[in-house]
């Protein structure tokens, strides 16, 4: 039979380890636990800042947007324009089956000619 103090000694350092070892988990739970807290609020910082900037640039591309359909609309009238005028007075008329630019067209070509080499 083994000595009675052995047995003791035994039970106290089963005892004691099992004090240290929960002492030690509370002390890393509380360590992780605070650790945990400070990266989930550095993550929210960091998921605001992202939604704040998507939502910039998605108001961003909306302007574009608007600002092109404006621009397509002024594009589509000055084309409409420019063809509405190239139908009243055309500048290639066809010549026995060749393309040659009118006499208008001539004279407004060499009118700008003069004026661009009298500066």
């Amino acid at each position: 039979m083994p000595n009675p103090k052995v047995i003791i000694y035994f039970i106290l350092t089963v005892i004691v380890s099992l004090f240290l070892y929960s002492a030690y988990a509370a002390v890393y739970n509380q360590g992780y636990a605070a650790a945990e807290h400070k990266y989930l609020l550095d993550k929210m910082s960091y998921q605001a800042e992202v939604s704040e900037k998507i939502l910039g640039i998605e108001s961003s591309l909306s302007t574009i947007a608007n600002s092109n359909t404006i621009r397509e609309d002024l594009i589509t009238s000055d084309i409409s324009e420019i063809l509405r005028r190239l139908k009243k007075n055309p500048t290639v008329i066809i010549k026995e089956g060749k393309c040659a630019p009118t006499d208008t067209f001539i004279n407004n070509i060499n009118s700008a000619i003069i004026r661009a080499n009298s500066k």
